[in-house]
C-alpha cells in the first residue's frame, strides 16, 4: 500500500514538475531551437525586446512540451522503483531548458527576472535528480520531503514565469 501511494505521489510530482526543456537527445531539438536567437534578428549589437525574447523562449519551451509528455506517458502504471529513471530524464530536460533559455538574448533590463526564472527551472532539475536518488536508495523520509519540494518548485516556477510574461514556458506542461 505504501509503495502504491508513494508511486502515485511521485507521479504527481513528475506531472506537476511539467514545464521545461529538452531531453538528452541533441538531435530532437538542439539544432532546431539552438539558433532561436542568441542575438536579435538584426544583429548581435541590437537589443531584443521582451516580446521577442518571450516568443523565442516559448519556442524552446514548446519543444520541451513534447519531451515531457513522453515522460508522463511512460510513467503511467509504473511502480515507484521504475519512476527514478524518468525523474533523471526530467532533470536532464529541465537542465537543458535552463541552458537554452540562458543562451537566448533578452532585454538587458530583464537580467534579474530572467535569471530568477532560469534558476527556478534548474532547481526542478536538481530536485528531480535528488528525488530519483532517494527513491533508488530507499530513503523514505528524503523521498517524502523531495516529492513535496518538487511540487513546490513547479508552483514557484509557474508563478515566476507567469509574472514575467512567459506564455508557453509558464504553462507548466513543457517538462
Amino acid at each position: 500500500m505504501r509503495k502504491a501511494l508513494a508511486t502515485t505521489t511521485v507521479l504527481i510530482a513528475l506531472v506537476a514538475a511539467g514545464c521545461a526543456g529538452s531531453s538528452h537527445s541533441k538531435s530532437s531539438s538542439g539544432s532546431g531551437t539552438g539558433h532561436l536567437s542568441t542575438s536579435s534578428p538584426a544583429g548581435a549589437g541590437d537589443t531584443v525586446t521582451r516580446e521577442a525574447y518571450v516568443a523565442n523562449a516559448d519556442k524552446v519551451c514548446t519543444a520541451a512540451h513534447a519531451q515531457q509528455d513522453v515522460l508522463r506517458r511512460q510513467s503511467q502504471g509504473l511502480t515507484l522503483d521504475h519512476v527514478a529513471p524518468l525523474l533523471n530524464q526530467q532533470a536532464t530536460v529541465a537542465s537543458d531548458l535552463a541552458a537554452k533559455l540562458k543562451a537566448l538574448a533578452h532585454p538587458p533590463s530583464d537580467d534579474a527576472p530572467v535569471a530568477t526564472f532560469i534558476s527556478s527551472v534548474q532547481q526542478i532539475a536538481t530536485d528531480s535528480t535528488n528525488l530519483a536518488k532517494a527513491i533508488t536508495a530507499g530513503e523514505t523520509t528524503s523521498e517524502t520531503t523531495l516529492r513535496a519540494q518538487l511540487i513546490q518548485d513547479r508552483l514557484t516556477e509557474h508563478a515566476i514565469g507567469e509574472g514575467y510574461g512567459y506564455k508557453v514556458c509558464a504553462t507548466g506542461t513543457s517538462y
